[in-house]
């Protein structure tokens, strides 16, 4: 029932009636299968799709992003259509959030979960293998389910489900710890001392014995590194980020709303709980803004900002359940008015909406320039006179621009398989390989150490042979070398 000392904020009682956030899900969907090709033959994306259909471990130590993975991986070991690996890996994220959606059905806040498709940024929706997306979704459930957990319940079944969905947060990508922080607080302040003690003991045994067994990669620890070099800090003011944050569009409507949920708190009985949340927001900025500085320019946006907006989006439920927490046996909220009360609920029922509207804006301006990448893959493919050949990067970047070109061999390969797949007609799979000046002026050299069967890849990973890759997508031709070829010229 609701009254002045009891508010409920029911998914019936919002604006938008109760079934209307439903239809974002579909719509997502939707927007992701259409984006499949594009999202997925793209580096990072591609070179997991290229080790999932040829059987191989994902190279980071990330073990939790095996639950985005294996409907790939079954479906390669199946011997699918790549179209169809492809569209297993690109979906099965939607479809897991769309799943928590309806076992959250009697959450009131179970509307947060559209924070995992709406707050990253237009980028998101065109990075398909989504690290940090897994690991948003995993602290979205722990949110929810430490929200509607009451510190009597028994300990056993919340202990063990909290434990793991925080585990998925840490063991997807590191930023995850930025989610950690703040799980930590809410937690602290809503269970029960005892429960706390647990789960937090179980998540520091398990990720200890991770760092022991499994230590960081040298990339990740390379990110660690900067957040305690003093020169980072002492040059802070000249991060090329902080200029990359002043054009950032899309993080204008979390930044908003994290101030806005701010300065409301400040107003209200609960101010320390919102100057704390928006103090740990602030401090988490901070940190995106120098990794962010060190790192892959064109992917960690989505690997670390987007972190950060989904937190500054969290002010708003925060704000709520601040306002609702029980003290001394009373609700807070029962000094706000009936109008103050009703607000609050069109607010929480048109945001998700709003935000729909925002990000399906933002795909229709940048998609023109992953589609345009995505026929350019697809005519440099048609334009190769060979099937296995390297070129300068100066000319590729000028023939399959914007983005990095060091997994051009995994988009290359891959475009070649679906353009067969699509076609219906079998042939050698197509590979090319962008080198520097150095690179190319030491070939010769280079050639007779790796022979004429061997896929040159990424510089951090060594050639593979042929033979050994999976005949079902990849059939190169054996006792073929790689050719010098010049795109300006279409001389080789």
């Amino acid at each position: 029932m609701d009254s002045p000392s009891n508010p409920v904020i029911t998914v019936k009682s919002r604006w938008l009636g109760r079934y209307g956030e439903g239809l974002i899900w579909p719509l997502w969907l939707f927007v992701v299968f259409h984006l499949g090709e594009v999202r997925w033959l793209h580096t990072d994306s591609a070179y997991t799709l290229f080790r999932i259909l040829n059987h191989q471990s994902l190279f980071y130590d990330r073990f939790a992003c095996e639950l985005i993975v294996w409907p790939g991986q079954l479906l390669t070991a199946m011997g699918a259509p790549a179209f169809w690996v492809l569209q297993g890996l690109n979906l099965i994220l939607p479809i897991m959030a769309w799943m928590f959606w309806i076992l959250f059905a009697q959450s009131t806040h179970r509307w947060m979960l559209f924070f995992l498709i709406l707050a990253g940024g237009n980028e998101l929706f065109f990075i398909g293998y989504s690290e940090i997306g897994l690991s948003t979704l995993a602290f979205l459930t722990s949110w929810l389910l430490i929200e509607q957990h009451s510190p009597t319940d028994s300990l056993r079944w919340s202990w063990a489900t909290l434990s793991f969905t925080l585990l998925v947060t840490l063991l997807s990508h590191p930023a995850g710890w930025l989610y950690v922080l703040i799980i930590a607080g809410f937690a602290l302040v809503s269970i029960s001392r005892k429960q706390s003690l647990y789960l937090f003991l179980t998540v520091l045994l398990v990720m200890g014995l991770k760092m022991a067994l499994f230590p960081s990669n040298s990339y990740d620890a390379g990110l660690y590194q900067t957040l305690i070099n003093s020169q980072t800090w002492q040059h802070f003011d000249q991060l090329w980020s902080l200029q990359y944050l002043s054009h950032a569009s899309w993080f204008f409507i979390p930044s908003v709303t994290a101030v806005a949920c701010f300065l409301l708190g400040l107003t209200k009985p609960w101010r320390g709980l919102s100057l704390a949340f928006f103090a740990l927001w602030i401090i988490e900025v901070v940190v995106c803004l120098i990794i962010y500085s060190q790192g892959d320019a064109h992917i960690n946006m989505e690997k670390f900002f987007y972190p950060v907006a989904v937190v500054a989006m969290l002010s708003i439920p925060m704000y709520l359940w601040s306002s609702q927490r029980p003290e001394f046996g009373h609700y807070r909220l029962k000094f706000v008015t009936a109008k103050q009360r009703d607000f609050s609920r069109n607010i929480v029922g048109i945001l998700p909406w709003f935000m729909a509207l925002s990000q399906l804006l933002g795909i229709q301006q940048h998609s023109p320039t992953y589609t345009n990448r995505y026929q350019q893959l697809h005519a440099l493919i048609t334009a190769m006179p060979n099937d296995k050949m390297i070129a300068h990067y100066d000319s590729l970047s000028s023939r399959v621009h914007p983005g990095s070109l060091w997994g051009l061999s995994y988009e290359t390969a891959l475009t070649s398989v679906l353009n067969q797949e699509r076609t219906g007609h079998n042939g050698p799979v197509k590979s090319m390989k962008a080198m520097s000046t150095e690179e190319i002026a030491d070939w010769d050299e280079t050639q007779k150490r790796i022979g004429d069967s061997l896929l040159i890849g990424a510089p951090f990973e060594m050639p593979q042979r042929i033979d050994r890759l999976n005949r079902r997508y990849f059939q190169f031709v054996q006792g073929t070398t790689y050719r010098l070829w010049n795109p300006a010229t279409n001389r080789n």
